[in-house]
């Protein structure tokens, strides 16, 4: 068989009227595939475009964090709230640009085996109180005595103080004559109270809750804190979501080199003929055009 005979097959069916309905579907199929290619194009070009798009407002929306400052205030049932812009950044910003945040990330990572937190929240608060309430009691036997306080409140389920002190002394009496910082007049001796080992218990429960929203349309995130135990203001908040390195890059074409299995219909050559048919096989395979 040579190469002319394979050329006049090929002729003869191409001009066999027999086969023409096979070249017109052979025809439709190389037509859809390059409309599946330019289809796939656009596709992807869109999804570097909506890429961009996401780039460029998460950008500005971390500019906008790194100006934003703390907002605090009382909700209708007297529980404390702060609210600030939280960032979004990638774990090689967060080495580099966020290096504040990267000793956290750290710590939380340890503290859960080695697994990287997918947010990190850093809260500081101040608490300014002042405690009259307490319960006194004293015993005296002779010159030694004990004066002993308490203090309990609870503000809310979870938030309590509790404040328990011993204040041990002796009483030492002496003339009035021996001391010229003290003057009586009525009588000739005064005591001085010496305290003895003084001892402070104190047992505090504060709830502090921490969370991180995003919006789902403009991407900007914002950190809050809220607590019901009186007296506290947040001095510092700030925080994050870690978002992957790779998270801006757009899924890769399929290689053209490829091993796989084929199946459906096409032309066959055998016995010096070129016929149509269905066919399957398995091999490699080079694809020109890719969908």
């Amino acid at each position: 068989m040579n190469i002319l005979s394979i050329l006049s097959s090929i002729k003869n069916f191409l001009f066999d009227p027999k086969n023409t309905r096979m070249i017109l579907f052979a025809g439709a199929i190389v037509l859809v595939a390059l409309l599946l290619q330019t289809c796939n194009k656009n596709a992807q070009l869109k999804q570097a475009v909506e890429v961009q798009k996401l780039e460029t407002q998460r950008i500005q929306n971390n500019w906008d964090a790194s100006r934003d400052s703390i907002k605090q205030f009382k909700d209708k049932n007297g529980t404390q709230v702060a609210i600030i812009s939280g960032y979004e950044i990638t774990k090689k910003e967060l080495e580099t640009k966020y290096s504040n945040l990267f000793a956290s990330y750290e710590k939380a990572k340890a503290d859960f085996k080695n697994t990287p937190p997918k947010t990190i929240i850093q809260i500081q608060y101040k608490e300014v109180e002042k405690i009259k309430d307490f319960s006194l009691t004293n015993k005296q036997n002779g010159v030694f005595g004990e004066l002993k306080f308490s203090h309990d409140t609870t503000f809310a389920p979870g938030d309590f103080r509790s404040i328990k002190g011993d204040l041990h002394y002796n009483l030492a009496y002496f003339n009035k004559a021996d001391s010229i910082n003290v003057k009586f007049t009525d009588v000739p001796y005064y005591a001085k109270l010496n305290f003895l080992s003084p001892t402070l218990d104190m047992e505090q429960h504060m709830n502090l809750s921490t969370g991180l929203l995003k919006d789902p349309k403009t991407g900007k995130i914002k950190i809050w804190a809220t607590t019901d135990y009186p007296g506290v203001t947040f001095s510092e908040l700030k925080g994050a979501e870690i978002t992957d390195d790779d998270f801006k890059k757009i899924a890769p074409l399929p290689k053209r080199w490829g091993i796989g299995v084929s199946v459906g219909p096409g032309v066959l050559y055998h016995n010096g003929a070129v016929t149509p048919g269905i066919y399957f096989g398995l091999g490699v395979n080079y694809s020109i055009i890719r969908f």
